[in-house]
This record gives structure tokens, C-alpha cells and sequence, in this order.
């Protein structure tokens, strides 16, 4: 079946955050998001590729098809119209939001204001390798499934669940109640090495220019920081991020 101007339209508004939000639809773009996908619990809408198809995505449409969803086909130029990545692959799945509302892991994950959304990918991906399942994305933070994010995540995005809320406070102090706070910041006191929480926790990592805010500071239970032994002024936060995963990781 060919795309239609409709369905191109709708692909292209997926590309904002208010339509995504709208709609409760977002774009997973790529061979291995779509092939993963299949393996997950999410709902796909319908599934878009590029013709020609090449074998290895035709291997994964097929797979589609089986399951009923539906697969539509685009020549490059339209492909390229609806794609956001500068490489595109080929193929791409209209999917819905995933409807979990609670939190029930024990130790989770809260970006205040990490508005990178490769940053944000990338700490999906490296949550995902060291066992945490639960990210919170607060206040200015880059949107959960903004096209970008979904595709660093390399299909982490699939075992992660991701919350999103404007209003920080109000959401930690309805879900996250009994939750520790702990926060990586430079002007913090307690080495990393030294932080060693006991029950549920949640670790806050903020930009890089801004760090915490000033909502989430007040509910911080404690900060650490991470030792230095060169001479930059900071890390990248997805950096931090896993450097800090490893350390929590091993405390399981």
C-alpha cells in the first residue's frame, strides 16, 4: 500500500512535541528500534518503508504483516520528507504510548532539565544496561519520545519506562514517596564512592550549564560528586550518568 497525504501529514506533525502528546503516537526510526520493537509490549499503529525494500528490512515487515499491522510504502523522496534522522534507513513504526501510569521499581531515574535529546537516549541506553528500568523526565528536560531520543536509545527505549512531567515537585511527592533523592553535583561534599543509600532511591542528574533546580534541590536527600583527576571543568551528563549507574549498579 502507498502512504497516503493524510498519513504523511500526520508523520510529519509526530515531529512535534505538542502533536505527539495530542495524538499519543510517536515515530521509532530505524532497522533495529522497528526489528526490537516486535519484541516489546508497545502497540504499533502502522509501519512505513522505503522502496526498494532491501532484504533484511523486508524480513522485519513481513514479520509485521503477520501480525496484521499494517505496512505502507513511500519512494525516497517522500521517505526523506518523513524522516527525521540524516540517514535514513528505510524504515520507520507509528507507535502508541505505552499506558503504565505507576512506578514500582525501587530505584529510579530523574532528568531535571537534560535538554540534549542524544544526552537523553544515551542515558536510556546505559539505564537499561545496568538494571534500572524507571526514568523521570522533569522540566525542561528533552521530550521522551522526541525522534532523536528514540533512536539513540539503540531499542533500550523498549525496556525502559519513561514518565514525563512539567511540575517536578508535584509528581515526586505523589509517586515517589519513601523515595531517597540523590543528586551528582560538582559543589557537592560526599565522593561518589561514599554514597551508599539503602531502600528506594532516585538519582537526579541536571544539565550541564544549569544544574539541579532549585525545585528538585529542595527535595534532595543528599549530592555527590564525582571525583575529578585531570583538569576539566565538567563531564558530559550522560557520562556522569554512567559513571554513576556503575557505581549504584554494583550495590543491588
Amino acid at each position: 500500500m502507498q502512504l497516503s497525504n493524510n498519513q504523511r501529514r500526520s508523520l510529519r506533525e509526530l515531529q512535534s512535541n505538542a502533536d505527539r502528546d495530542a495524538q499519543q503516537l510517536f515515530i521509532a526510526e530505524g532497522e533495529k528500534l522497528c526489528k526490537e520493537l516486535l519484541s516489546s509490549n508497545y502497540q504499533t499503529e502502522y509501519v512505513v518503508v522505503r522502496t526498494p525494500v532491501s532484504p533484511s528490512i523486508e524480513i522485519i515487515t513481513n514479520e509485521f504483516l503477520t501480525r496484521g499491522i499494517d505496512v505502507y510504502e513511500a519512494n525516497d523522496h517522500t521517505f526523506s520528507q518523513i524522516s527525521d534522522a540524516r540517514s535514513p534507513q528505510g524504515i520507520l513504526a507509528v507507535v502508541h504510548y505505552p499506558d503504565y501510569m505507576n512506578i514500582t521499581s525501587e530505584r529510579i531515574i530523574i532528568l531535571d532539565g537534560i535538554s540534549d535529546p542524544g544526552n537523553a537516549g544515551t542515558i536510556i541506553r546505559t539505564a537499561d544496561w545496568f538494571g534500572f528500568d524507571t526514568i523521570v523526565f522533569t522540566g525542561n528536560s528533552a521530550h521522551r519520545f522526541h525522534p532523536k531520543t528514540v533512536r539513540a536509545t539503540m531499542g533500550s527505549l523498549w525496556r525502559v519506562h519513561l514518565h514525563q512531567t512539567a511540575d517536578a515537585e508535584t509528581f515526586i511527592n505523589e509517586h515517589l514517596n519513601g523515595y531517597k533523592l540523590y543528586g551528582a553535583s560538582l559543589r557537592a561534599k560526599l565522593s561518589l564512592s561514599d554514597c551508599t543509600p539503602k531502600g528506594k532511591y532516585a538519582l537526579v542528574f541536571g544539565s550541564e550549564s544549569h544544574g539541579i533546580s532549585s525545585e528538585i534541590r529542595s527535595l534532595i536527600t543528599d549530592e555527590y560528586s564525582i571525583p575529578s583527576f585531570g583538569n576539566a571543568e565538567s563531564l558530559n551528563v550522560a557520562v556522569a550518568a554512567g559513571i554513576s549507574l556503575y557505581h549504584f549498579a554494583g550495590m543491588r
